[in-house]
């Protein structure tokens, strides 16, 4: 270690309120108003002769940190990686999606329900709509096949004028 390095020594900010006080020889003084950097000692006599008082040290608040930009791609795959899952998860009674027929009918619900789909962005160019839209609807994943045999099904109740009420959107 340096003999000749100094020590570091926690010091305080004072706001000089009377008189002057001279911090260095051969230096002007800090007269009132001044704000100089002390000692915790040098600062209670000070302050105790009436000299300075003590300034609250000034902390400043660190600018909030904006959350990392997400990509689009990062939430797309996250998507398709959850409808994945849903779609390979087993059902249980009475917990998750219908399967087969019912599952068939609620898809064939969904197509059938004029609010339900839009005409001009959820449907492909073959006709049938689009197994992302039908899912979004639906909350939960479901196949082509699924999409098929409903889009199959409403094709026929349409047909038939919806004999269960249902009419062709």
């Amino acid at each position: 270690m340096d003999p000749n390095a100094s020590t570091p020594v926690d010091l305080e900010t004072v706001e000089v309120v009377h008189g002057t006080i001279h911090t260095e020889p051969g230096q002007p003084g800090h007269g009132p108003g001044s704000k100089i950097d002390v000692t915790p000692e040098e600062a209670a006599r000070l302050e105790a002769d009436g000299a300075v008082r003590r300034v609250a040290p000034v902390v400043e608040e660190a600018a909030p940190v904006p959350p990392a930009p997400v990509s689009k791609r990062k939430t797309a795959a996250k998507a398709k990686a959850a409808a994945a899952k849903a779609e390979a998860a087993p059902a249980q009674s009475g917990d998750g999606p219908p399967a087969g027929d019912d599952l068939i009918l609620a898809v064939a619900e969904v197509i059938a329900s004029p609010a339900a789909l839009d005409p001009e962005t959820d449907f492909t160019a073959d006709g049938p709509p689009r197994v992302d839209a039908l899912e979004r609807e639906l909350g939960y994943g479901i196949t082509e096949a699924d999409r098929d045999a409903a889009w199959a099904l409403h094709n026929e109740k349409s047909a038939d004028g919806g004999a269960d009420g249902t009419a062709g959107a």
